[in-house]
């Protein structure tokens, strides 16, 4: 129940459009950036489009976007956009074969439902190496016996 690769790619683009918001990005540029294979990236983000999850133009300066603020959606509604219905929703996506199993898809799909790109962005951001300040960068380097 965890997804696909196609889920996995369509997270990681959604946040990649998240964090360049508002501007349109091609499929080329996203790909590139994630070392993403283009034509496969491409179906993924068309699904997404026709989901109404991303915004698509075409011609110069065109390409994709976000069409809601990353806010309102949900690792749920891509989940599902891109994976297909969940077992609540009584569709064959196989989760649970036993008590236990059928606890963790509980657990795992309000999870999914309570997270969005907006959550996954505020956690990158804290998990992203910062800078280091050019005066302590300095310092180190001038110290003597160093």
């Amino acid at each position: 129940m965890l997804g696909s690769k196609a889920y996995g790619y369509a997270v990681q683009a959604l946040l990649d459009l998240a964090e360049r918001a508002p501007r349109f990005c091609s499929i080329q540029e996203i790909a590139h950036r994630h070392g993403l294979p283009r034509h496969f990236l491409g179906r993924v983000l068309r699904t997404l489009t026709r989901e109404g999850i991303l915004q698509a133009r075409k011609g110069p300066g065109g390409g994709v976007r976000l069409a809601r603020p990353p806010e309102a959606l949900t690792l749920y509604e891509i989940k599902r956009a891109i994976d297909g219905l969940d077992p609540a929703d009584e569709e064959p996506i196989p989760c649970a074969l036993d008590e236990r199993g059928a606890a963790l898809c509980a657990e795992l799909r309000a999870f999914l439902r309570a997270t969005t790109l907006a959550d996954l962005l505020a956690c990158r951001s804290r998990s992203r190496p910062r800078p280091s300040s050019p005066s302590l960068s300095a310092s180190r380097r001038s110290r003597p016996g160093s």
